[in-house]
């Protein structure tokens, strides 16, 4: 299946965006159905058993896992200190691979001795915490620390491109122009 999307992905296919939006669709689609099956495999009493537990994995995640990934992934980067900074205290969540996870452990069940609903609900406690924490405090923080986006990016540079790319300029934005060429 790889190779065949990677062989997909480079054919010259006609109305190459009306696809590309397509499967931007499909995959949103995909990813909010693995997130209510996850949580419909889910009861309530195992998250209310594993909530301060569910705290205490969110708090290492995101002070000690997730500012280590980012220092590592933005290694010999352009990125600044207040990016960098920024990106530590909001990206990487993982939702997708952490509920891939929890999907496995449900069909390992028989391997298991059922520690896979205490699985699943760690990783939808770990899901809703980091989603609602950083929803509270990204937009405040980017302000705070001016890692607003700082590089508008338009698709294709036809006419319509150039002419939105000078305009933002003109405002004093900083744009890139992406072409097939």
């Amino acid at each position: 299946m790889v190779i065949m999307g990677i062989a997909l992905g480079n054919l010259p296919l006609p109305h190459r965006e009306a696809v590309n939006e397509f499967q931007e669709s499909i995959v949103a689609f995909l990813v909010a159905t693995v997130y209510v099956l996850l949580a419909a495999s889910v009861s309530i009493d195992a998250i209310l058993d594993l909530w301060s537990e569910g705290l205490a994995v969110v708090a290492v995640l995101v002070l000690v896992g997730r500012p280590l990934l980012v220092a590592i992934a933005t290694w010999r980067s352009e990125l600044n200190w207040r990016e960098r900074a920024f990106l530590s205290a909001v990206a990487l969540r993982g939702v997708v691979a952490a509920s891939l996870a929890a999907i496995v452990a449900f069909k390992a069940q028989s391997l298991t001795d059922g520690s896979e609903t205490d699985l699943a609900a760690m990783v939808f406690i770990v899901i809703v915490l980091t989603i609602a924490i950083q929803s509270a405090y990204a937009g405040p923080l980017a302000h705070l620390l001016g890692a607003q986006p700082m590089t508008t990016v338009i698709a294709g540079a036809g006419e319509i491109g150039r002419r939105a790319a000078s305009l933002l300029v003109g405002a004093g934005e900083p744009v890139r122009l992406i072409a097939a060429d």
